[in-house]
């Protein structure tokens, strides 16, 4: 086991094995409920030197995560920019002005962390609707595609989704990247409308529409972690 701990998940249909290193430096092993521990013993000496490389990108060159309490200084990103958090007592209002984020609400309310939150949360999703809209409507004319819907919505480990109904969903997080990124996630994903799975062509496709994708690609791997309300 190399010395490494590791989280064990049995799935009854799995015929693979295989092992994920999260951004919070938790490593996951999915398996299925016959594979012998011995074997995924094994099989985790064998993938020792390739987990010790992602715990070292975790440590060395991803951004940590940022621990809210929701005061005032805290920073939040948005377009790729950090805002300060400037918690301000008066009619409820959000909004930013030069490198602040202003939280304007009644005194009562500015010391109630899950309200701040909830209230954060809904205002990025406000933006992310707008800001991405904007860009889907590019990129549908750039693919010649069209979109029959498209939503805003929390996903565990992805910034999009498209359906086979030409459904296009985003992580309301999104609106924390840059617009370069936010592109290459909307172009992404309007892509599948077009070719439905990753494969070589899918990429050599995509590639043609963003040149630099992988590096806007991995813009959003290093500061993933900052990406929380």
């Amino acid at each position: 086991m190399q010395g490494f701990n590791y989280i064990l998940l049995r799935k009854p249909y799995r015929k693979t094995i295989s092992v994920e290193v999260t951004p919070k430096n938790k490593i996951v092993v999915k398996a299925s409920k016959s594979y012998p521990d011995k074997l995924i013993n094994q099989f985790i000496i064998r993938k020792s030197r390739w987990i010790q490389k992602q715990l070292d990108f975790n440590k060395k060159i991803r951004k940590p995560p940022l621990m809210r309490k929701y005061i005032s200084g805290e920073e939040y990103l948005y377009l790729g920019n950090y805002y300060q958090l400037l918690l301000i007592e008066g009619k409820f209002n959000i909004r930013l002005d030069n490198k602040y984020l202003k939280f304007s609400g009644s005194k009562k309310y500015l010391t109630r962390k899950k309200y701040i939150q909830n209230k954060l949360k809904v205002w990025y999703k406000e933006q992310a609707y707008k800001k991405i809209l904007e860009r889907v409507s590019f990129y549908e004319k750039v693919l010649g595609v069209y979109v029959s819907d498209l939503r805003i919505k929390s996903f565990n480990r992805s910034w999009g989704n498209c359906s086979s109904k030409k459904q296009v969903s985003f992580s309301p997080y999104l609106v924390m990247a840059p617009i370069t990124v936010i592109d290459y996630v909307v172009a992404h994903e309007l892509t599948h409308i077009i070719i439905s799975n990753h494969s070589a062509k899918f990429w050599k496709f995509l590639e043609k529409i963003i040149p630099d994708y992988k590096q806007r690609k991995q813009w959003l791997v290093v500061h993933e972690n900052q990406f929380c309300i």
